[in-house]
This record gives C-alpha cells, sequence and structure tokens, in this order.
C-alpha cells in the first residue's frame, strides 16, 4: 500500500504541536511504520541517556523539535511553503 504524500498545510499542523506520535511523523516522512518507529526509540533513548524527562505514554510521545533534527527538516521552510499553499487557494 503507498502512503499518500502530505501537503505543507498538514506538516505545518504537525510540526506546530510540541509533541507528536508515530502517526504524526508519518505526515512529515513518508515512509513505513517501522523506520519512523526506529528513529522515535532512538530519540526516546538519547534523551534518557541525556536525563531529559520522558512521557511513558501510549501512543508514544517525542518532542518535535527533536524529531526535526533527527529527520532533517526545517520548520521555517514548512511554514513558509504552507502559507503560500493558504494564499494560492
Amino acid at each position: 500500500m503507498k502512503k499518500k504524500k502530505s501537503t505543507f498545510i498538514e506538516m505545518e499542523e504537525v510540526i506546530n504541536r510540541p509533541y507528536i506520535t508515530v502517526q504524526d511523523m508519518m505526515v512529515l516522512m513518508p515512509t513505513n511504520e517501522k523506520t519512523i518507529r526506529k528513529i522515535a526509540n532512538d530519540i526516546i533513548e538519547d534523551m534518557k541517556a541525556q536525563n531529559i524527562p520522558v512521557f511513558c505514554e501510549r501512543p508514544m510521545l517525542v518532542p518535535t523539535s527533536r524529531v526535526l533534527q533527527a529527520i532533517g527538516i526545517k520548520a521555517d521552510y514548512i511554514r513558509k511553503q504552507a502559507k503560500l499553499m493558504r494564499e494560492s487557494l
């Protein structure tokens, strides 16, 4: 099953949250869930190693800022493109 590509507006809605789930991460990065979970687990493990508190919740929550850093996405770029999309509607 091929994943639907997200729009910049959908991506902006996700990055505006302080913490996101694995499903939210899939909006930012169109790949399989296994890869996304590995990234999320790596972020959680890194936070634990640095003695940074983590949420022990289900669904798993990870800080948006760390996700963007881990996958190399610039929040400013997403916001700029989302603004252009809204203006063109």
